[in-house]
């Protein structure tokens, strides 16, 4: 075989293979799929973001059936990108993006439901709660005192806020401590001509382990604060009922219906703080899930288009 044939013959083995779709041929100029790039980037994005505000928003709270529920759907929607992704392989053997799309939506979906609870659970639940309650002083009430104490208790069940009149305190000499797996403190909010008959208690948990200091819970070291936060955890007040009832043994005092409240300076503006942090937190967790969806399917593809899987310029 002469030299001319050879070169004639590996030329045309170098044509037949550039007319292939082989992926090792990086330096075959090809275009990328920006509709698939633009579903990979987007379609975890709103899943995530739509999810997570469902999470949280006041409908879990009163229908938490209908989030679970949305929930599910959208984790079926999942098998549309994959019913997209199993016909693309019937055609081609070259990567589809259904197949990405299909994994972060489920993805998307898990970790929004995830980072739903944390938020709901942390700052929009008690949020929910306490807004669904009363605030008080309100009409025909004035500031409420800690002087009726059992009359207070049958009033108040109701109460989510409570602004106390001035020269209500806190008895930081008379707490009670009931030790668990966390330390749960008691103690009573008082009055200058306080009965032995209370009902308002301000509660903590890890601050008054030290005898000398008392209880330091909240804002009790704020000699102007007077406003009460109800606390409503169940497991909660549990442990804070059966701190009460030690205290009633010790200090000779009565509580037929006792209300738990954290002591602060602004009750009613820690209850808005909750709303605002939660919500930020939902912002937060959106701009960060968005620039992670936008560079992963970016980089997916730029090395997949170095190995000419995919192409290389935007169409």
């Amino acid at each position: 075989m002469t030299t001319k044939t050879r070169l004639e013959a590996i030329k045309g083995m170098i044509q037949e293979v550039q007319t292939t779709n082989s992926p090792l041929l990086p330096f075959k100029r090809r275009t990328l799929n920006a509709q698939g790039l633009l579903l990979a980037w987007l379609c975890p994005w709103v899943v995530f973001t739509v999810v997570l505000v469902l999470d949280v928003s006041p409908v879990r709270y009163h229908m938490p059936e209908v989030v679970s529920h949305g929930v599910l759907v959208v984790m079926l929607f999942c098998a549309l990108p994959l019913l997209v992704a199993w016909r693309d392989r019937q055609l081609s053997s070259q990567p589809s993006w259904a197949w990405y799309v299909a994994i972060s939506i489920a993805a998307a979906a898990g970790a929004a439901y995830m980072t739903g609870g944390y938020v709901f659970g942390t700052y929009l639940q008690p949020y929910y709660t306490l807004t669904n309650l009363n605030q008080y002083p309100k009409p025909p009430y004035n500031a409420i005192s800690g002087e009726s104490a059992t009359q207070a208790g049958q009033l108040f069940t109701d109460a989510g806020v409570i602004l106390f009149e001035p020269g209500s305190y806190v008895d930081r000499k008379r707490m009670m401590l009931f030790e668990n797996i966390e330390n749960y403190c008691v103690a009573p909010i008082v009055s200058a001509n306080q009965t032995q008959d209370i009902d308002f208690w301000a509660v903590g948990k890890e601050c008054c382990e030290d005898a000398a200091l008392g209880f330091a819970c909240g804002d009790v070291r704020d000699p102007v604060a007077r406003s009460g936060l109800r606390q409503m955890n169940q497991v909660d007040m549990r442990f804070y009922q059966m701190a009460v009832q030690q205290a009633e043994a010790k200090y000779n005092v009565t509580s037929q219906r006792p209300l738990f409240f954290e002591w602060q300076f602004d009750a009613a503006q820690t209850l808005a703080d909750w709303k605002t942090n939660g919500w930020v937190v939902v912002l937060q967790a959106s701009i960060l899930v968005g620039a992670l969806t936008f560079m992963i399917p970016l980089g997916l593809g730029l090395a997949f288009a170095r190995v000419g899987f995919l192409p290389l310029t935007l169409k």
